[in-house]
């Protein structure tokens, strides 16, 4: 018997880009705000200014972004049918443990790489099994995690790896849902 497919939330992703540009575009008003003021008024207004802007609006663009990052892989891991989900060390994990995993000091660097991997070939297990044609690339989820990895390349280029991953990921589990509910699932 198959089982359902629950169709990927798109909007996620989009939340997950949104909120890095978000963070970026402060960072660089920021650094910005905090020149013209050393020029104007002093390191110590500038300083402030600077932290001010960090708190209130970077802080929780990150938490964001971080965030987004989450519920999209509760999302993929919870919408891959039961039989097909397989991860290396923990089996068949639900969208919320998945995601839970990533908290995990630590650990949260290798869970990346399995997390991913185990997305990437769950999917791909699943589009095999119900002749979905549609495939996630190992060469998209491996190079999106060796890059978080990397100083300056995490802040500046993963993320955008991170989106292209999710997109393919994406586009498979909306393959699968159409595939067992029909178009516009």
């Amino acid at each position: 018997m198959l089982r359902a497919v629950k169709p990927p939330n798109l909007k996620v992703k989009l939340y997950f880009i949104g909120a890095y540009l978000g963070f970026f575009a402060l960072a660089i008003v920021a650094g910005v705000v905090k020149e013209v003021l050393l020029r104007h008024s002093g390191p110590e207004s500038a300083e402030s200014v600077h932290r001010l802007l960090a708190g209130v609006f970077g802080i929780p663009l990150f938490l964001a972004w971080f965030g987004c990052a989450l519920w999209w892989v509760a999302d993929a891991w919870g919408s891959i049918p039961v039989e097909h989900r397989e991860v290396a060390i923990l089996g068949k994990p639900s969208g919320p443990d998945a995601a839970a995993m990533l908290l995990i000091p630590l650990f949260n660097l290798i869970w990346m790489f399995l997390c991913n991997l185990g997305i990437k070939d769950s999917v791909n297990r699943a589009c095999a099994a119900r002749n979905v044609s549609a495939r996630v690339s190992e060469n998209l989820a491996l190079a999106a995690c060796v890059l978080q990895l990397v100083p300056c390349c995490n802040l500046l280029v993963a993320p955008f790896v991170w989106f292209a991953f999710m997109s393919s990921v994406d586009s498979a589990r909306e393959a699968l849902a159409q595939a067992h509910f029909g178009p516009g699932a």
